[in-house]
Parts: structure tokens; sequence; C-alpha cells
């Protein structure tokens, strides 16, 4: 078999497209970290096939402060919405501590959930994932002591938790998340993640953790 090119990006549509994609059907939804119409990162949408790209939302970086731009965790698709985070934008200091957004999948609605604000984290990092109508995320950095969090977010009330906070006797600089739902309590839902920063963990090498969902370690 051979590697097969279905698309290749340009500026104007996107550049350095990263994070995880979502797909439905024969669709798949993405991020660019930089490019789209204003140079910031966009997201995006096109068919596996590599047909019919639409830019279906660019950073909002001309903004003050900008609603959200550099796209790097990719989206989570659950019915018809898309959910992410932007690494910057925001409300927080000098519009740099990122955000956590919505948008349709046609590209209409795009809602701005909450801003990063530093104590409640800052530069959100990785993927979101979805359990019922609750969020959970990382930030690489912010919290208690600048090392990153593990948050919840429910979009019934707009309820944001923080569930932990890292240091450098724990981890730092956290990077993605998974569910995993245990075969001894199935009704209890653990969270498993990574950090990459070279300094977190005992080997100062980064480590794999676990906790629940209600920030248990």
């Amino acid at each position: 078999s051979s590697d097969v090119c279905s698309s290749d990006l340009s500026e104007i549509q996107g550049s350095r497209p990263s994070g995880n994609l979502a797909i439905s059907g024969s669709v798949l939804y993405g991020t660019a970290s930089e490019g789209g119409a204003i140079g910031a990162g966009c997201i995006y949408k096109i068919n596996t096939d590599g047909t019919d790209y639409q830019d279906l939302y660019d950073a909002n970086q001309g903004a003050s402060p900008p609603t959200a731009n550099v796209f790097f965790g990719g989206v989570t698709l659950s019915g018809s919405v898309l959910y992410g985070m932007s690494a910057q934008g925001g409300a927080g200091s000098v519009g740099t501590q990122g955000t956590l957004f919505q948008l349709n999948t046609d590209g209409s609605g795009f809602v701005k959930l909450m801003d990063f604000t530093g104590p409640n984290g800052n530069t959100p990092s990785g993927s979101v994932l979805l359990s019922g109508t609750t969020i959970y995320g990382e930030t690489y950095l912010g919290g208690s002591s600048d090392k990153g969090t593990v948050f919840s977010f429910n979009t019934v009330g707009n309820v944001y938790t923080k569930l932990l906070d890292f240091s450098t006797t724990n981890t730092l600089g956290p990077s993605d998340l998974a569910f995993y739902s245990p075969s001894y309590n199935p009704s209890e839902t653990l969270i498993y993640g990574t950090a990459f920063n070279g300094t977190g963990g005992a080997n100062g090498m980064g480590n794999l953790y676990v906790m629940s969902t209600s920030g248990a370690g």
C-alpha cells in the first residue's frame, strides 16, 4: 500500500494543523494553529476524500481582547456542536491566556464559554473530553503553582470547577486526556492524562497520571 495525501493546506486555508480530528460520517473537523483569514489559526472541515474544504471559523485576533486565537488542541464533537480550547485570546491578562468555546458544525454560533485568567488556568492544551453536559480539559500553565490545571465545565449553568493544580512535585505541563471506566466499578469514570514537560515527574521527564472526575487521585 502507499500513503495518500488527501489535502494540502495553504496559508489562507490554515497552516500548522494541530490537535485531534473529530469525524462525523465522511466529514472531518480540525484546527490549524496558524493561517486562516488573519494568520492566527482557524477551525475547518473537510471530507475524508480531501474534497470540499471549508474554513468554519477564523481566530478573532483583531478583537480587543481577541475572542479566541491559536487553536492547538483540536475539537471534540457532540451532535452538531464542536467543543475546543484556544491557547490564546479571551479576557485574560493582555488577551493571551486562552478560552473554552463551542461552535456549530456549519460554522455558526461561536460561543466563548469561559476565559482562562491564570488562577483558573492559563494556555489550555490538548483536546477536551465530554461526559454528558460536562467538559473536561487541561491547561499547560496557571493554577496555584502556575504549572497547569485539570478542570471541568458543566454547560448547564456554565459551572467551572478546578479539579487539580499541578506542581513540580507531581507533574508539569499537562498534555492530553482520556476517559476510562474500570470493570470493577463501571459507574466510576477515571481520567488518564499525560504531562510532557521535562521537569515534571520523579525522573524529570514527564509522566502518565490517573485521577477521578471528582478530582481525587
